[in-house]
């Protein structure tokens, strides 16, 4: 039967082979590292011996990590956190780290060691993704009309800035402070969107009628109402997430009353050149002698 000995004699041998490893004293020098240390780091053993862990220290990690990860492990618990690091050639790199204290017979501390995961290529991933949601999140912003975005958990998780410059709200979470859904601010008026109720949400609408024009009445910040054009879509890799754009469109629904009496008169007005056309063609063909200048008149009609 294998001894308790041998047993973490075996554990620290695979440990060592897939950690990066170091140890140092109470101060913090560093006692030992192995050689995934090293050959992370490119330093060598001699290089890093005696030093403290300042060396590697990227200047881009702020003092309050050590800070609080030095008063975490002289109070006997164990630190853990994500830490950019800095080699030999001036590159850098991030671990996932685990630092804990070693205790004597007595509970006294008399060393720390620290067990370390390369997860470089985890934070470049996280860093891409993060740009590119930045860069969805700018354009978004830069749109004139209202986008919302609404997960069907979580409720509305992002409002765009033309959002706030239209609507009586600060932010996001100024909003949510008083509704939950944006059918909330609709104004209930036949022909446009309603509210949603126990029995019927807003957005069946778009399933139940996909060729209609959808519009919705809400009041802006001088509470005044306002006309928007409401269409939705949903992410092809991700059914939990709907968008929704409201593009104003109260100036063109004002004026369009107006558009559609100038129409008639428009319509009118066309009859009655016809009409006067077909006249002058009958006098064209009964009066020979005034025929150049009604060619003319009827140029000018045409």
């Amino acid at each position: 039967m294998i001894d308790q000995l041998s047993y973490l004699s075996q554990y620290y041998a695979v440990l060592n082979r897939m950690k990066i490893i170091s140890r140092t004293d109470t101060n913090g020098i560093i006692t030992s590292v192995n050689r995934n240390f090293c050959k992370i780091s490119g330093y060598s053993k001699a290089e890093l011996v005696g030093f403290s862990h300042n060396k590697i220290r990227h200047p881009d990690t702020k003092d309050e990590v050590f800070k609080k990860m030095w008063q975490t492990i002289t109070a006997g618990k164990i630190w853990q956190g994500e830490v950019k690091n800095a080699t030999k050639k001036g590159k850098f790199y991030w671990t996932k780290s685990i630092i804990f204290p070693i205790f004597n017979d007595k509970k006294e501390i008399i060393e720390y060691m620290s067990f370390r995961e390369n997860i470089t290529s985890k934070k470049h991933l996280e860093l891409k993704l993060e740009k590119e949601d930045q860069l969805r999140r700018e354009i978004l912003h830069s749109q004139s009309n209202m986008v919302i975005l609404v997960h069907k958990r979580k409720g509305i998780i992002f409002m765009n800035d033309q959002c706030f410059t239209e609507l009586p709200f600060k932010s996001r979470v100024d909003f949510m402070k008083e509704h939950q859904c944006i059918c909330e601010l609709f104004i209930e008026k036949d022909g446009f969107l309603k509210q949603s109720t126990p029995q019927r949400h807003w957005l069946e609408d778009f399933s139940e009628y996909p060729e209609s024009i959808h519009k919705a009445i809400i009041l802006n910040k001088e509470k005044i109402e306002q006309i928007y054009h409401v269409n939705i879509n949903e992410f092809k890799d991700n059914k939990n997430l709907t968008i929704i754009n409201l593009l104003n469109i109260t100036e063109f629904e004002n004026n369009k009353d107006e558009l559609d009496t100038d129409q008639i008169k428009i319509n009118s007005l066309e009859l009655k050149v016809e009409t006067a056309l077909k006249v002058l063609d009958k006098e064209l063909a009964n009066n020979n002698s005034q025929t150049s200048l009604l060619n003319e008149l009827k140029t000018i009609l045409a």
